[in-house]
């Protein structure tokens, strides 16, 4: 913004020394005609690629340095007055940048609390269950684009459940580097990266992992430029710093009494005055080291049991595998099993709404004994329903 009260005419150049697009500075002419006092003038320029040095020559920081070249040319015959002159305000707007390089200050940089759900626990009713994996192991990736120094550690750091009731589970272990090792980038541009990883050596992963949490929360504290100024600093528009965490388990182990519900809508389209009995036969080829215990019940709309198609409540249905010493399968065991709706029930069945599964999965032996589980282990299982009439001929 140009504020001319000099009556004459004049030519200002506009440099920024330190503003330099293909190495060529910024620099604008503004041509000035006098037409009474004042002259005001508002222009803008862009800046866009322009890169700029704020160290005035080496010498400060934090500065950007303007130079006005005026020029007056003799237009009028009305002499200028003591105080006529000209005065600039400028102002930088809508700035954004593709890097700075300098010191950026202690910035406060810390992600967002962030959860790892445990899908093995999350459909899983808990209550009297055991459950140990041998080897669990939580991987920890550190991310920096920040050319900065970070100081960072752990506020919060646990295994979750949301109950009722809500419980914790600190994690903890000398494993769990105080502060954490942030990586620093050499080169704009550029991501460091590092990792660590726990395991029951080195913190009490194991314990957590056997409290069966449905979560594991993590939220990080951090610093830049802990020690105070660093002036070889650098950011891009697309630095970022952040802390993933992935948490294997392998199924390697044992576990007992877990137990697992579903309720599947279900409607018996069928004349039952002319069924004498239904029976629906199971044939289970168990290759998994687990013993599975099923319950099936027939509800009505308000989840009164009109029949137990397995009796008693829970029975075994599926048994494991053999196993070898070294725990893993050797063979699979079949099965087979009748299951009947009888024919005192069948005039109920017709208000049949729901069907209640549910089952207690325990590894060989009540889950004494360790069993390795590979993604290679099969399952079959085919149903069939012999139904029994009345025919008049």
């Amino acid at each position: 913004n140009l504020n001319y009260t000099i009556k004459d005419n004049a030519v200002i150049k506009v440099t920024i020394p330190g503003a330099t697009f293909a190495g060529v500075p910024f620099t604008k002419t503004i041509a000035v005609t006098y037409a009474g006092s004042p002259v005001n003038i508002s222009n803008n320029y862009s800046l866009d690629g322009y890169t700029i040095n704020m160290t005035n020559g080496g010498t400060t920081h934090d500065v950007i340095k303007i130079k006005y070249d005026i020029t007056i040319t003799k237009s009028t015959n009305t002499p200028s007055t003591i105080g006529d002159g000209a005065s600039f305000s400028e102002t930088f707007s809508n700035v954004t940048y593709n890097s700075i390089i300098g010191y950026l200050g202690q910035q406060f940089l810390s992600p967002n609390t962030d959860t790892i759900p445990i899908t093995l626990f999350q459909n899983s009713i808990l209550n009297g269950a055991t459950f140990h994996i041998l080897n669990p192991l939580v991987k920890v990736f550190l991310t920096n684009s920040y050319g900065l120094p970070i100081k960072a550690s752990f506020n919060t750091f646990e295994g979750y459940s949301p109950g009722p009731p809500t419980t914790t589970f600190p994690i903890t272990g000398s494993g769990i580097p105080n502060p954490i090792p942030i990586p620093t980038p050499t080169n704009i541009g550029q991501s460091a990266v590092d990792s660590f990883k726990l395991d029951k050596n080195n913190s009490n992963i194991f314990t957590l992992i056997n409290q069966l949490p449905k979560n594991v929360i993590y939220n990080v504290n951090s610093q830049s430029n802990p020690l105070g100024p660093v002036y070889s600093n650098f950011i891009t528009d697309s630095s970022h710093f952040k802390i993933d965490m992935e948490l294997d388990l392998p199924l390697e182990g044992t576990a007992s009494n877990f137990l697992f519900q579903d309720t599947v809508p279900y409607s018996f389209d069928m004349n039952m005055d002319q069924v004498k009995s239904i029976t629906v036969r199971a044939y289970i080829d168990n290759g998994f080291p687990v013993d599975v215990a099923m319950r099936i019940a027939f509800v009505d709309s308000a989840y009164n049991v009109i029949d137990e198609l397995i009796n008693p409540v829970f029975q075994l249905v599926m048994p494991s595998a053999v196993i070898g010493s070294n725990g893993m399968v050797t063979s699979s065991t079949p099965s087979s099993h009748d299951f009947i709706i009888p024919s005192s029930v069948l005039p109920q069945m017709g208000k049949v709404k729901h069907i209640l599964i549910g089952s207690v999965a325990s590894t060989i032996n009540s889950g004494t004994t360790n069993v390795k589980i590979y993604n290679f282990y099969h399952l079959d299982v085919k149903l069939g329903v012999n139904v029994q009439m009345y025919l008049k001929f």
